[in-house]
């Protein structure tokens, strides 16, 4: 009986699915006659931008002035396009005669980059090489050790979750729940219908240095460089005992 369920559920969740469920953030950019650039910055770093440059019905001709919305903590561009182009801020940009340009920072699920980097290091030699320089120093022992991971970084499973569970309505409200627990209120000019394309792209990975510093800066009330929590270290990186403001 539960199996025949599953299958029915299964069933329904095939034929009630909208396709923008299934789409990556290119192809949500490319269905909506935009571009995807790759940008390498100065230290190697290569980003990934989507661009919009013509909106709907506008002569190719004209000169528009350009527009770089920036994405939040633990999302990514596709917080400009993942809406119906009437209700989404870079189709409506566009259709404003901007031509939008959407980064995605560095280290999100998009922008894992780099010309020479690994985005996971994995070579035993470097970790033994790095550890006998602080063999004296427990607490950068401790860093090296445990840090230096990746928060929210499988996407796979909340890309799963959001195109099998999210689509089906009996399920519709513990994925608002999920989402509201990241966002907080949700505000009534939200567009609930959306959620399961909402839930495929976010939240985009970051590492958990990132969140350790905003954490940080929410506790501290302060807009500082982030603090290694070691008088050592602050004074390796920043030459005094705790991080400039």
């Amino acid at each position: 009986m539960f199996a025949f369920i599953i299958l029915i559920a299964l069933q329904y969740y095939a034929l009630a699915e909208d396709p923008a469920v299934k789409m990556t953030l290119e192809n949500l950019v490319v269905f909506s006659k935009g571009q995807n650039i790759e940008v390498t910055t100065v230290d190697g770093y290569k980003l990934n931008i989507n661009r919009i440059p013509l909106g709907t019905n506008l002569p190719k001709n004209q000169t528009r002035p350009a527009v770089f919305p920036q994405h939040e903590l633990l999302s990514s561009s596709a917080d400009w396009v993942s809406n119906l182009p009437y209700q989404t801020a870079g189709f409506m940009f566009a259709d404003a005669s901007f031509d939008v340009f959407m980064e995605n920072v560095r280290g999100n699920t998009y922008s894992t980059g780099h010309i020479s980097l690994n985005r996971t290091v994995r070579h035993l030699k470097g970790l033994l090489y790095e550890l006998s320089k602080h063999l004296n120093h427990q607490e950068m022992l401790l860093n090296i050790i445990l840090g230096g991971t990746n928060f929210m970084s499988n996407k796979w499973i909340e890309d799963e979750i959001s195109r099998t569970f999210c689509t089906l309505p009996i399920f519709r409200d513990v994925c608002k729940d999920i989402f509201i627990s990241f966002t907080g209120k949700i505000s009534e000019q939200l567009n609930i219908s959306r959620f399961d394309i909402f839930l495929g792209h976010f939240p985009a990975d970051t590492s958990l240095k990132n969140m350790n510093y905003w954490i940080q800066m929410v506790n501290s009330n302060k807009q500082q460089i982030y603090d290694y929590g070691s008088r050592y270290l602050n004074m390796k990186y920043y030459g005094q005992s705790r991080p400039p403001i």
